[in-house]
């Protein structure tokens, strides 16, 4: 592993890789995607010039519900395989710690333009920013046409009671998060953590 690459051994992955991609030619070469919270994400391409993307959980902090690549890659099998939603084609799945000290996959890699700013998307026309805005809702209407239970993700999460599960989650969230004097009017100097809450609010 390198300050370039963490949490991947470049020499233990490319000879995984090696063994498991159809049509790969070694060596591979390795670049980590800058910016996401998240997992992270390498940009995997071979001597030939082919492309994958790869993830893996971060090097610390993880978290077992926000970094389960295995629940990613289920997802976006299951997607590719039975769904027309756009998702990157699943390519091969790592779970030996042995390779890389974590479990990873690699999908396909899609080329486009990522727009984390307004100069970024200061490049596109007005008919690309409408076809852009229109393919967004697209997508998302065609996830919502997806039956999870039809599609073997059935067991992956709650199907019903959203606004309470969402209701009790904002509860959690601000008494964990908001400072009692906030509430209370006291000074900020006197008055530290959080404030206790109990019965009604």
């Amino acid at each position: 592993m390198t300050a370039a690459t963490p949490g991947l051994d470049p020499q233990r992955v490319g000879k995984w890789l090696g063994e498991r991609l159809d049509g790969a030619r070694p060596p591979f070469d390795f670049q980590l995607i800058a910016a996401g919270g998240s997992n992270l994400t390498y940009r995997v391409s071979d001597a030939l010039g082919r492309a994958w993307a790869l993830r893996r959980p971060p090097v610390t902090g993880v978290l077992a519900t926000a970094h389960d690549v295995a629940r990613e890659w289920r997802i976006i099998e299951a997607l590719a395989r039975h769904t027309d939603v756009p998702v990157p084609s699943a390519v091969v799945r790592c779970d030996d710690f042995e390779v890389t000290d974590a479990p990873f996959y690699v999908m396909g890699f899609v080329d486009g333009l990522i727009m984390r700013t307004d100069a970024d998307a200061s490049v596109l026309s007005a008919g690309e920013a409408d076809r852009a805005t229109d393919s967004l809702v697209d997508v998302q209407i065609a996830f919502h046409d997806v039956d999870p239970d039809a599609i073997g993700l059935g067991d992956l999460g709650r199907h019903d009671h959203y606004v309470a599960a969402g209701r009790a989650w904002r509860t959690a969230t601000t008494a964990s998060t908001t400072p009692c004097w906030a509430e209370t009017g006291a000074s900020p100097r006197s008055s530290t953590g959080s404030c206790a809450r109990s019965g009604t609010p």
